[in-house]
């Protein structure tokens, strides 16, 4: 994977460019956030507000606002002011058909892996994020090439025909580390649960009673989780040699009011390493949930190594990397210009 990463390279000069005009006292906002976060080490979301904004793009005006994103400083300690940004576009506008976003460096997202992980869910019949790129200037600065990648409210229910509630375990205990540790860990499996989007409150209140009680450990992973679903992704993440897009802070729970299980939605699997959970498993027997604690539980429940096994043997007798690289052609020697 290595190897391969490093040979892409991509024309982007026929990317449009998207033009942001912020007032200086609203640029002078974030700049404030940026550095009372710096001083932290996370960043500050108790004063993380966001500020009004002007987008073009393609000769068209929308109105919006935006507000640094990215909980670790590694999207805003950069000098250059090329920082992540969450993007807001008024009501009844969007861009790109998107109404909400994240806006980044595509180095946060592994330059073109996220993109490629992505299409892999869609391959695999997963729920995805679009991805996009554009070129960004920033009150008439040239930021260069940027990333943006749909974000999941309200209405990506609704494109996705999706019944039932998402949430995720809240960030706000992470103010208190910026390291990825013990205290991490104890602040994932304590926090409370936030709700992002939902089909009705009904949905939203089952799906974090379900959550609880497997956190509290009175139900095991297989009546709280869709297994098949759970180990499908598992396989997928070894298939790519990823890992970040099942760390806890990066995971967002799917409540299906139609199977009253709960399935992952994955985001970031931008980081290629050897695969991760194989050599654990094998390794340890089961996994010692250093990073990940839900997996200790998870992965112990031998319903998931049933799904995960078979998942495994698929994708690996279906020439499942081969057809999936076939229908990739296209779009990678045309569209992205590789």
């Amino acid at each position: 994977p290595k190897y391969i990463g490093n040979s892409f390279s991509a024309d982007v000069s026929y990317l449009p460019t998207l033009k942001i005009s912020i007032k200086k006292s609203q640029y002078k906002k974030i700049k404030h956030v940026r550095k009372e976060s710096l001083q932290r080490g996370v960043l500050n979301k108790d004063i993380n507000e966001y500020s009004k904004a002007k987008f073009v793009l393609d000769g068209r005006e929308v109105k919006g606002k935006l507000k640094l994103k990215g909980i670790f400083k590694d999207h805003w300690i950069e000098e250059d002011e090329r920082w992540s940004y969450k993007v807001k576009i008024k009501a009844d506008s969007s861009l790109l058909g998107l109404n909400e976003f994240n806006l980044m460096k595509p180095e946060r997202r592994g330059e073109l892996s996220e993109w490629f992980f992505e299409e892999l869910l869609k391959y695999s019949g997963n729920i995805y994020q679009e991805i996009k790129f554009v070129n960004v200037e920033v009150n008439g600065k040239d930021l260069g090439v940027y990333l943006i990648e749909e974000r999941i409210n309200s209405d990506f229910l609704k494109k996705n025909n999706l019944l039932g509630s998402i949430f995720k375990i809240d960030k706000k205990g992470m103010q208190k580390s910026d390291y990825i540790g013990t205290e991490y860990n104890n602040i994932f499996l304590t926090s409370s649960l936030k709700v992002i989007a939902e089909s009705d409150s009904s949905s939203s209140i089952e799906g974090q009673k379900l959550f609880e009680r497997f956190r509290l450990g009175e139900i095991r992973a297989s009546e709280c989780f869709d297994l098949e679903q759970y180990a499908f992704i598992t396989a997928l993440s070894d298939l790519s040699g990823t890992w970040h897009e099942l760390m806890p802070h990066n995971t967002l729970y799917f409540y299906n009011k139609n199977t009253k299980k709960i399935e992952l939605i994955v985001n970031d699997g931008s980081f290629s390493t050897s695969p991760y959970h194989i050599t654990t498993l094998l390794g340890s027997n089961c996994v010692g949930g250093q990073f990940r604690p839900i997996d200790k539980v998870v992965y112990c429940d031998s319903a998931f190594h049933k799904h995960y096994y078979k998942a495994l043997t698929n994708l690996g007798t279906s020439k499942y990397v081969e057809k999936f690289l076939k229908l990739m052609e296209n779009p990678m020697d045309s569209a992205l210009n590789i």
